[in-house]
């Protein structure tokens, strides 16, 4: 026995870290909704990155739908199982801030970090309090994508007015094929189309200044959804109910020849139909009465108040903002991830990498737009659960399905918005 605990001895000394005295691991959770195995590829190897710079850490990647993340960070809120760090939107950070989830990144970020384009994005993470709740990552906006090859075939010019757009959309329609995609799905897709010819016809759901008014029960937004009433005359049998795949399977087959919808499709529609995305192309979303913008979609990145691990959670955040991390990501899909730093826009590694000049048209159109753009139903500080809850797309599904006057439709959806924004 006693030979036995003298070897024991020994292999201690030649042993001096031994699982008894070990530093313990420190996990940093990250949860992700960006899906795609490209995005999840990419996420992997800037984690690698970060802990191969951190000894002792492990990033512990969680990815959770879009459709799913808004109702697990509520519940994680309430049981306070929160992750450390987690990409989200804009409109989702400004409500987990306002029920006190988050921690400010004011203190984080470097003066003039921003490039100009993203000055609206930047103002919509400005809190009441005048902290920045979340970090801008990326952004984009809807556009109108429409089919060259069509347009081309009956020598049209891509619409710039509504009434250009609608009788585009009939003279396109014939032969199987149809001249518009139109949803009434309760979906990102019939939210995001429908809010962004809202915004074009000079409406809007809350107010850019302080999101204290319900501006959703309005003429603009009466006239907006007779508007896409009549665009439905044009869009393919069944289309009302699709969801994002089968709008992509449209445009993949041929089926239509304009789609409303963000820029963030290019890389979906590359990787499956390259021939189908290089026929289309994207314009500025057609305007009424001289009215401009359109949905501005986005990420950013946020921590979490209860992290045990505050400052090495916005660590991680600076890490993946740099241009040595952050270049790779905007460059990979470059229709959908649109840089917000100055020093990836100014970078020839963003600005002459071959995928960003692949995408330069569309790229430049998104550009033109960003200033016009808005993210839905901000800077209310409930603009998250508007969003989470598509309430917006009430209003088409019961014109557009249920036969609704369009006018007792906005009223009755105006209810329901301010239900949501304005809670007692």
């Amino acid at each position: 026995m006693k030979r036995i605990l003298a070897v024991i001895l020994v292999l201690a000394l030649m042993c001096p870290v031994s699982f008894a005295f070990a530093e313990e691991e420190t996990v940093l959770r990250f949860w992700n909704p960006e899906d795609s195995p490209e995005a999840i590829a990419m996420l992997d190897s800037m984690i690698a990155n970060f802990e191969a710079s951190h000894p002792g850490v492990r990033v512990e990647l969680t990815t959770i739908p879009w459709g799913d993340i808004y109702s697990k960070w509520m519940t994680a809120i309430e049981s306070g199982t929160t992750p450390d760090v987690s990409l989200a939107s804009a409109a989702y950070a400004r409500s987990l801030y306002s029920v006190g989830a988050l921690e400010p990144l004011t203190d984080v970020i470097p003066e003039d970090f921003f490039a100009d384009s993203a000055k609206a994005f930047v103002d919509v993470h400005t809190a009441e309090d005048g902290e920045i709740v979340g970090m801008p990552y990326v952004q984009n906006c809807v556009v109108l994508w429409y089919r060259k090859s069509s347009f081309e075939k009956l020598g049209l010019e891509p619409p710039k007015t509504w009434d250009e757009m609608l009788k585009d959309a009939e003279l396109l329609t014939g032969d199987g094929k149809y001249g518009m995609l139109v949803t009434a799905s309760r979906s990102h897709i019939t939210q995001q189309c429908f809010y962004s010819l809202i915004m074009a016809n000079g409406g809007e759901i809350t107010d850019h200044e302080t999101g204290t008014q319900n501006l959703f029960n309005s003429p603009q937004n009466v006239e907006t959804l007779e508007y896409y009433n009549k665009l439905a005359q044009f869009t393919p049998p069944g289309s009302l109910g699709y969801e994002r795949p089968d709008a992509e399977s449209a445009m993949a087959t041929g089926l239509i020849d304009m789609f409303v919808y963000g820029s963030w499709l290019g890389g979906a529609l590359l990787a499956s139909a390259p021939d189908v995305y290089n026929d289309f192309a994207v314009a500025p979303v057609p305007g009424n009465n001289g009215a401009r913008g359109s949905n501005m979609g986005n990420l950013d990145i946020v921590v979490f108040k209860n992290s045990p691990n505050t400052e090495l959670a916005k660590e991680f955040v600076l890490f993946l903002m740099d241009n040595e991390n952050y270049l790779p990501w905007v460059t990979s899909n470059p229709t959908s991830y649109m840089p917000v730093t100055k020093a990836a826009q100014e970078s020839p590694d963003y600005y002459e990498n071959e995928n960003v000049v692949a995408a330069k048209d569309i790229i430049d159109v998104v550009m033109q737009e960003l200033p016009y753009a808005w993210v839905y139903g901000a800077p209310n500080p409930n603009a998250g659960q508007l969003e989470g809850l598509s309430t917006i797309t009430y209003a088409v599904t019961r014109t557009l399905l249920e036969g609704m006057d369009p006018a007792e439709s906005i009223a009755v959806t105006a209810e329901e918005v301010g239900e949501v924004l304005f809670p007692e």
